[in-house]
């Protein structure tokens, strides 16, 4: 009998009328939550299948045991979030079989990625593209992004503002535009307050171990460090505390990247930046189904929207003053104490 359901059978069975069962189908408002529920089960009991053609968005991921709770992967879980409330599927593409994004049914592209082979979809005929804190206008590609440079600006003139001049700057990699933009950033605050351009204050996590790179910088004196590494923001922060043995902020304060729920309680709380994650979903979403509507092909100059972020302040970051000095000499009593 399951071969042989029809909604005929489904509207019967429920004792509700074709209508209902297509609304219901189609998931429409006006139908109550108890009715929703007596169709369904029908439906399973009978075996029914409703033929529905689901649209998808295909979303393209570089998956990597490190980002599992990075800003990347909650940026998934709310693209798949605003996609469901425009009644559309989240299909994930894995940047190694990035070919599953020619597949008919997949509508359009959303990048979350920093890599350039995503340019090649931008040839897939009828299909929009749009990357997300990755502009690529030079390719043709739409894009939506939070302000890199704004991010380094806001953390380093925290630092700055209390009374820090030895900061560091670490990032995951030098090649990246968000790395790129957010060092700039860095350097402007630190021009503007009259502080020196220290080259060898910036480090990133995807070279030497962080730990070296830590007590490198460490020992160059450092009072404070934008902690912009996403991909390993705990791991400097256990190095710090936990390898190295100094406190935050008494010994050195920090700024991270990215409000994950975990550095609220953490001790001391971490004062972080806040990309709006959600906010960026949202109009990754709202831009790429504007493009599917209008057609890719009259979708016009690409353009690049960009969101600001914010500095939620919490306790990782001291007053520097007279304290400087004193905390120099714990460190070296610290270095002591190990040898």
């Amino acid at each position: 009998m399951a071969d042989q359901a029809t909604i005929v059978d489904v509207a019967r069975r429920a004792r509700v009328s074709l209508g209902t069962v297509s609304r219901v189908i189609n998931r429409h408002p006006s139908v109550t939550p108890a009715l929703r529920e007596r169709v369904l089960v029908a439906s399973r009991q009978l075996g029914f299948a409703p033929r529905v053609q689901h649209h998808a968005i295909g979303v393209i991921v570089g998956f990597n045991p490190a980002t599992l709770f990075s800003a990347s992967t909650a940026l998934v879980a709310l693209l798949m979030q605003q996609l469901a409330a425009r009644d559309y599927t989240m299909e994930l593409v894995d940047l190694e079989d990035i070919d599953l994004a020619y597949e008919a049914h997949v509508e359009g592209i959303i990048g979350v990625i920093f890599d350039e082979r995503i340019t090649k979809l931008h040839r897939i005929p009828n299909q929009p593209v749009v990357t997300i804190n990755q502009p690529m206008l030079e390719q043709g590609i739409h894009s939506v992004c939070t302000d890199h440079f704004q991010q380094a600006v806001l953390a380093t003139d925290h630092l700055l503002q209390h009374g820090h001049r030895a900061i560091a700057f670490l990032e995951n990699g030098p090649t990246n535009w968000g790395s790129q933009q957010r060092l700039a950033g860095y350097r402007v605050s630190l021009e503007k307050a009259g502080v020196e351009f220290d080259p060898q204050l910036i480090c990133y996590a995807k070279g030497d171990p962080v730990y070296a790179q830590l007590n490198r910088l460490v020992r160059r004196g450092i009072t404070g460090i934008v902690n912009f590494s996403e991909d390993y923001g705990l791991e400097v922060l256990h190095v710090l505390t936990h390898i190295l043995k100094l406190s935050i902020p008494q010994d050195i304060s920090v700024v991270t990247m990215e409000n994950q729920p975990v550095f609220e309680y953490l001790s001391p709380p971490q004062t972080v930046i806040r990309q709006p994650l959600e906010e960026l979903a949202k109009a990754a979403v709202e831009q790429v189904l504007r493009l599917r509507r209008t057609g890719c092909e009259r979708g016009g100059t690409p353009i690049n929207i960009v969101l600001p972020c914010e500095l939620i302040e919490r306790e990782s970051v001291a007053q520097v003053g007279d304290r400087v000095a004193a905390t120099k000499v714990n460190w070296v009593k610290k270095e002591g104490e190990r040898r």
